[in-house]
């Protein structure tokens, strides 16, 4: 049958409305028969049309021919031409949509006809973030409300206007002066998260933010004339939550309107936010605070990554696509990107003339530097998500141990996504010969499938990263080897010698046994030497000279004793072990109880002066000497990835002043630790490239990189599946 015989007329339940998109206009065709029950596309029940569009369904009155029809619209559109193929083109898509019904004398029409909707599953699995269940019809109970708040809000625009900007000035206010107490409570609120019950408050939490969310599109969507037609559940990575479906903001004329519909969400979320930052700024420890931090939390991360990224359909996708005047952005970018790479595959020559047979609308995309960057940049980031998602599913099926079917269920969906994606590019051109086609592609393909082999086969450079900590190669522990008062000591930071007094302990005690015994010495010496002399004068019968061998074992019984008083007098000089400087120990914190009771009991650290005078018991730390000579640094490896690394392997260290310290590796720890499971890698720093003249702090966090052996993509995945996962026999 000829296409010159049908009579295309356009659907005349269709509805029109022309809106405005930067400064041009397009028109909005809504279909009142397709059903958007549970779409996650809020533009699936309408599409938008240029003027030139729009003209050429207006000419489908059902009484013209498409000869007719495309003679109708040439005039109308003049000076503007119009070709054949872009008519062609653009009334084949209507009928594909289902807008245009055709009527003949000799049959039915000869175009497809338009794909069925996508049933629940399908749209589950297309979007599994988030995933909708249609409930009921809200839009009748939204009207009192808005009307009483939109006629509340106009008879008070100015004190409206006046509260905003004052309670915009408060937040920041409070942000600003509880900015260093709020970083910290959001961390040890994320530390609370391993309990079960902390994360049913955190869904309570996402699933309340959520409500007032859709609540605010929705209200919007009424307060500029528009209608919520649709209330349900959305699982939100599985997290229940309210839906809204306002589709009807598309049919609103001015583009600020729709933008502000968009940021309704955005907007509300921020107001929440900021009642909750004031609220916590007040608030006491406890459930009441860690809930406060919670919706911090929600709707500071969530609007930033989630709703306010125009990277995926959210919020911020459709504000930018207004923003932009860019309608059907997602669509038409992906289309762009689909186009470009369809003409490497098939080679340019081949792609212009078919290309030059689609409307310029398509020519003009497929051109377009912004769709191509948009395109990119949602391909990678819907990667990374769907990426993070598939590795979290994973671990949970190896905890269960369903490995294989979670190894299964992710091949099976890369595949499906895979051969919807590059079913446009790999389709042949018409114009191209079979045989051609066919030979062409299998060499693409092999092209394809030899970079594939190339960047999974070939080694690439390696490195294993971790934060570390950098610590003296040689640090001692300097004790007090015996009890005493604390006369003298030296400072922090004090460079000592090796056997250089570090400190002086003093005991009375001490001091007075040391006298006794000297006296007790000297008396049995003078005795000894007294009853030596008698002998020379007496006859050897009398007893002082059987008293010799007693006098002298008691004499030396005394020398003995003095020996170890001044053996432990001198332990009470401590000296270096070595050279290097002193570095104070981990502080003792004194009550004034405590010090109320004992006047003489030390605080802080022994190398303070304040601490002169007091009582140091036997065991106590004083100080440390450290030597600046040479350090190493000490980096906890993952046991995922401890097999790459060996002994004399080289490093780099990066410091945070952006310096870097070169090293190698000196030992590798055979045994995890039980706090984290980590094994402890030592890299001893070469002394001859130190970068700075300072000793680096001990609590400096630094970066340390290990320069492992050159391995493929295909190695390392094999080896990080083999230590994350089990596979089942």
């Amino acid at each position: 049958m000829s296409s010159a015989a049908i009579q295309p007329r356009l659907r005349p339940d269709l509805f029109c409305r022309a809106i405005r998109v930067g400064k041009s206009f397009q028109w909005v065709v809504r279909d009142p028969l397709v059903s958007v029950r549970g779409s996650n596309d809020r533009s699936s029940a309408q599409w938008m049309v240029n003027e030139q569009e729009f003209a050429i369904l207006n000419s489908l009155d059902g009484q013209r021919t498409l000869e007719q029809a495309h003679l109708h619209c040439q005039r109308l559109l003049a000076p503007a031409e119009l070709s054949r193929e872009d008519f062609e083109a653009f009334v084949n898509q209507a009928y594909q949509k289902g807008w245009i019904a055709t009527s003949s004398a000799t049959g039915p029409t000869f175009i497809a006809r338009r794909e069925p909707d996508a049933s629940f599953w399908q749209r589950a699995v297309r979007n599994p973030l988030a995933i909708r269940i249609p409930l009921v019809d809200p839009d009748r109970w939204l009207d009192r409300p808005v009307q009483r708040v939109r006629a509340l809000v106009r008879k008070h625009r100015r004190a409206c206007a006046v509260f905003g900007s004052t309670w915009t000035l408060l937040t920041g206010a409070t942000l600003l002066a509880n900015w260093e107490h709020l970083i910290p409570a959001i961390r040890q609120s994320a530390l609370t998260l391993q309990s079960p019950s902390t994360w049913v408050l955190l869904a309570s939490v996402i699933s309340s933010v959520k409500l007032i969310h859709e609540l605010a599109h929705a209200t919007a969507c009424k307060w500029f004339g528009g209608h919520c037609r649709e209330m349900g559940v959305m699982f939100l990575f599985g997290i229940p939550c309210l839906y809204c479906d306002v589709s009807d903001a598309w049919l609103i004329p001015q583009p600020w309107k729709r933008m502000l519909v968009s940021a309704a969400g955005i907007l509300a979320e921020c107001l929440m936010g900021s009642l909750a930052l004031i609220a916590w700024a007040h608030s006491m420890p406890g459930l009441p605070q860690n809930v406060l931090v919670f919706v911090l939390m929600v709707t500071s991360v969530n609007t930033l990554i989630l709703n306010g990224n125009p990277l995926m359909r959210y919020d911020g996708y459709y504000l930018l696509s207004d923003a932009a005047s860019v309608p059907n952005l997602a669509s038409r970018s992906r289309s762009a990107l689909q186009s470009r790479l369809r003409a490497w595959f098939w080679s340019v020559s081949t792609i212009r003339n078919e290309s030059e047979s689609q409307p310029s609308a398509i020519q003009n995309d497929r051109d377009s530097v912004g769709l191509l960057t948009y395109a990119i940049a949602s391909t990678l980031y819907r990667i990374v998500v769907f990426g993070a998602i598939g590795w979290l599913a994973l671990h949970f099926l190896a905890s269960i141990g369903a490995t294989t079917v979670g190894l299964a269920a992710i091949a099976f969906i890369l595949y499906r996504v895979l051969r919807i994606w590059a079913a446009p590019i790999v389709r042949p051109p018409s114009e191209l010969d079979p045989v051609k086609a066919r030979t062409r592609s299998r060499w693409m393909f092999g092209v394809l499938a030899t970079l594939l082999l190339a960047m999974l086969l070939v080694p690439l450079p390696h490195r294993v990263k971790g934060i570390a900590k950098i610590q003296p190669v040689q640090r001692t522990e300097v004790f007090a080897l015996a009890p005493g008062r604390l006369e003298s000591v030296a400072e922090t930071g004090q460079a000592v010698q090796p056997n250089g007094l570090v400190a002086k302990l003093v005991d009375w005690k001490s001091s007075l046994q040391t006298q006794r015994l000297q006296g007790e010495i000297a008396e049995l010496e003078a005795r000894l030497k007294g009853t030596r002399m008698s002998r020379t004068t007496s006859n050897a019968s009398q007893q002082p000279s059987t008293n010799i061998p007693t006098i002298e074992f008691a004499l030396q019984a005394k020398r003995d004793e003095w020996l170890t008083v001044q053996a432990e007098s001198e332990h009470r000089e401590i000296r270096a072990p070595h050279a290097g400087r002193i570095v104070a120990t981990t502080p003792k914190l004194i009550t004034q109880w405590q010090r109320s009771r004992s006047q003489i009991d030390w605080s802080g650290q022994p190398t303070e002066s304040i601490n002169l005078g007091s009582w140091i018991r036997s065991g106590t730390p004083i100080c440390q000497i450290v030597s600046d000579a040479a350090y190493q640094v000490s980096v906890p490896v993952d046991a995922s990835e401890i097999g790459w690394v060996q002994e004399g392997q080289t490093a780099v260290t990066h410091f945070p002043q952006g310096a870097a310290w070169h090293g190698r590796i000196t030992h590798v720890g055979t045994r995890p630790s039980e706090q984290d499971g980590t094994y402890e890698v030592t890299i001893a720093l070469d002394p001859d490239e130190r970068p700075f003249d300072f000793a680096p702090p001990s609590d400096w966090t630094i970066e340390a990189v290990i320069q492992v052996e050159a391995t493929s993509l295909w190695d390392r995945t094999r080896h990080w599946f083999a230590t994350h996962f089990r596979v089942d026999n």
